[in-house]
């Protein structure tokens, strides 16, 4: 007997044995038991995610001489399985492409089915009919005969007419995760008898992208190998593809800094003849489960990460959660590179570096605590974690004059600036009459829980700057003497700002740099 590949042999013969599409099967079976079947289906969904299969089952459960189920015994079902029935026709939309194909089948349907109730059209990979060819299908689905159903299968919906679109019953159908591969292909080479590793399960499952059919394929090359049990290296060799171990380490030497053995791996995979490209997507993904590790609940994560094991889990613990979210976040932000890059060899030593020479996550954040510390120094802004670091002072002024305009028109004659050392914000009047009342204490309250809404952390100071000579006060206009007052404190500002280190520090990195206070 010649041999029968896994992908034929474990096709689904009922419903039962459909796995991954339990809502499709339930909306199928309860329009067939209620005799409610639409004249046209169509089934849409990625390749080898069932879509021909359940076809064929609702076609055996159309024609078989039981009810709503295949019984995979009387004549109609076998006829159905081997591909003989003259019920149940099944047409590659692919290389029947014409519009004189389609009208062969309008001819044909015109007839009664010759020993079923009804007469089934399956056309796989519809949307490679040319543009004639649907719209000669078109005609007989608008008015299609009592005995006709048509099921149509599509990769690729988008190409489809909306003229087609709107006369049909459409079913999407999902990917399959990689759990669901990965059970499916356990069953099967337990039914088989092989022995698999886990990892090599796994690595299979995680290849196949979705597709049931794709798993099998290449399960079925792997055992080619004939071996008596199989690893993920097994798998990778054969499969041509980057085996964990390689992955694991080159991340490892990423983590550590360790740009000789980080490059050692590299050419290692490059000589193998193995894609760089894929090398950088299964570098994030590892950076991606190790930061979900670090962050989320184990328990949580077994059912999203499907390889996730104790070892690894330990591994991610040896690590700030926060450098391993900055090294997804970068190896992210690497694919773009290594892909559209000429060379990719090196375009991944460049990404290994990028790794290695990073900053320790420490002297990132003090590189970042400086940068703010001087923006707030520029621009009177606080220094605070989320939202608050965003606001300014005029936040807080709009905020005043939105919901107490009568307080405002006394604080537009104050000079206002944020201390970052004492954490404070300081109102400082020059006009006695408007610093009273400021300082009244209903006033002073507003001022202080209007203060709490903008920047929690900042506590309120109120201070009057008494003019030493009262002859000059008098004399001066109010503009002339808020200039003064302004310029005054611009220059103590300033000397502030030159005389802090961290402004030294900025001054000496970026030789060309000046200070404003604004």
């Amino acid at each position: 007997m010649s041999h029968l590949v896994l992908a034929r042999k474990y096709r689904p013969k009922d419903f039962d044995s459909v796995v991954g599409q339990d809502s499709i099967v339930s909306t199928l079976l309860s329009a067939i038991k209620q005799n409610r079947m639409a004249h046209a289906l169509l089934f849409t969904g990625s390749r080898g995610v069932g879509k021909t299969s359940v076809a064929r089952l609702v076609a055996k459960s159309l024609v078989c001489i039981g009810e709503n189920k295949p019984c995979n015994k009387c004549f109609q079902c076998e006829s159905v399985d081997n591909f003989n029935s003259l019920d149940v026709i099944e047409i590659d939309g692919a290389s029947n492409t014409s519009v004189d194909d389609v009208r062969d089948l309008r001819e044909s349907a015109k007839y009664q089915p010759t020993s079923a109730k009804y007469k089934i059209f399956i056309i796989d990979e519809v949307h490679m009919l040319s543009q004639n060819a649907f719209n000669a299908l078109l005609k007989i689905l608008e008015e299609p005969p009592s005995h006709i159903i048509f099921i149509f299968a599509t990769t690729e919906v988008h190409k489809l007419p909306k003229t087609i679109l709107s006369r049909c019953q459409r079913y999407d159908f999902k990917r399959f995760s990689e759990n669901t591969v990965y059970l499916n292909l356990k069953d099967i080479l337990i039914k088989e008898n092989y022995s698999f590793e886990e990892s090599a399960i796994k690595l299979l499952a995680k290849l196949a992208d979705g597709s049931m059919r794709d798993a099998l394929s290449m399960l079925e090359q792997v055992l080619h190998l004939g071996l008596t049990n199989y690893t993920d290296q097994d798998v990778s060799a054969i499969l041509g593809v980057i085996d964990h171990q390689s992955v694991k380490e080159l991340t490892r030497a990423m983590l550590d800094k360790n740009t000789a053995l980080g490059l050692k791996i590299i050419h290692a995979v490059y000589e193998k003849g193995l894609d760089i490209c894929q090398l950088i997507q299964d570098i994030t993904e590892r950076f991606r489960n190790l930061a979900l590790m670090a962050h989320v609940e184990y328990k949580d994560l077994q059912n999203i990460i499907l390889d996730l094991n104790k070892e690894d889990l330990e591994e991610a613990s040896n690590y700030s959660p926060q450098d391993l979210k900055r090294c997804f976040s970068l190896s992210l932000d690497c694919i773009s590179q290594v892909f559209s890059a000429k060379n990719p060899l090196l375009a991944m030593e460049l990404v290994l570096l990028r790794f290695t020479q990073r900053a320790d996550f420490k002297e990132a954040l003090d590189i970042s605590y400086c940068l703010q510390k001087l923006d707030s120094v520029l621009n009177n802004k606080p220094i605070n974690s989320g939202e608050e670091k965003k606001k300014t002072i005029d936040d807080f002024f709009s905020l005043i004059n939105q919901n107490y305009p009568f307080l405002m028109a006394h604080l537009r004659h104050c000079v206002s600036f944020i201390d970052q050392e004492k954490q404070t914000l300081t109102l400082s009047f020059d006009k006695s009459f408007h610093y009273e009342q400021a300082n009244e204490d209903k006033n002073k309250q507003i001022i202080t829980k209007t203060l709490k809404e903008v920047f929690s952390n900042l506590k309120l100071e109120i201070i009057y700057n008494k003019p030493e000579n009262n002859m000059l006060e008098n004399n001066k206009s109010i503009a002339q003497q808020e200039e003064e007052a302004k310029k005054k404190f611009e220059s103590q500002q300033y000397e502030k700002a030159i005389n802090n280190p961290l402004i030294k520090t900025a001054l000496e990195l970026f030789k060309d740099s000046r200070v404003f206070v604004v």
